[in-house]
């Protein structure tokens, strides 16, 4: 048996004697495609530089798109510099990550940065850093504990987390040292509602 190209080069498939069509194939992470041929890859950095012995709110970020999901690939947290408290581990000392918090006021306003550096694309989205208030701090689903000073934590959701227009996420850092910096980068992806 021969299978022969459909586009009339004339080229014929190899076919093992078990009758297996021989294939080659090239496989690209998600997050290649949408930011190489879309322009949708974005990452967003907080620093916050006034850690108290509180709930400190870090980073708020609300996908604005009536066209566009926006999906969470990975999340960093890192606190440095930290003063007073309990020593490591402990557990007064941890990130969280909450679902749909609501914005009430105040903080910095971020602007995401699109991660294929020839696109044009902005992140339609609302990010606030350094101490922004909430009037409901949404529903926490993950939590991570410091083991020591300047751990890197990474949460990799490989496009677990899906929000669409109007919902959002928080990272806040709960302590009780008294001064520090607590820092999150978050990468995202905006593909279209239909893609």
């Amino acid at each position: 048996m021969q299978i022969e190209s459909g586009g009339g080069s004339g080229q014929l498939a190899q076919v093992s004697k078990n009758g297996q069509l021989l294939t080659l194939s090239e496989s690209r992470s998600i997050q290649y495609i949408v930011s190489r041929m879309d322009g949708q890859a974005y990452q967003i950095l907080s620093n916050y530089g006034s850690v108290t012995n509180t709930t400190n709110n870090i980073l708020f970020l609300k996908n604005l798109s009536p066209t566009r999901y926006l999906i969470l690939t990975y999340i960093r947290v890192q606190a440095l510099d930290l003063t007073g408290g309990t020593a490591f581990p402990s557990a007064n000392t941890y990130f969280s990550i909450h679902k749909n918090p609501t914005y009430s006021s105040g903080g910095d306003s971020l602007s995401p940065i699109n991660m294929n550096f020839g696109s044009a694309n902005l992140g339609d989205v609302d990010a606030r850093e350094n101490g922004f208030l909430t009037s409901d701090s949404g529903d926490e689903f993950d939590r991570v504990y410091l083991q020591s000073e300047g751990d890197i934590t990474t949460f990799n959701k490989e496009g677990s987390v899906v929000l669409a227009q109007n919902d959002s996420i928080m990272v806040s850092f709960t302590t009780d040292h008294t001064a520090g910096n607590a820092y999150t980068r978050i990468s995202f992806l905006m593909p279209g509602v239909t893609g």
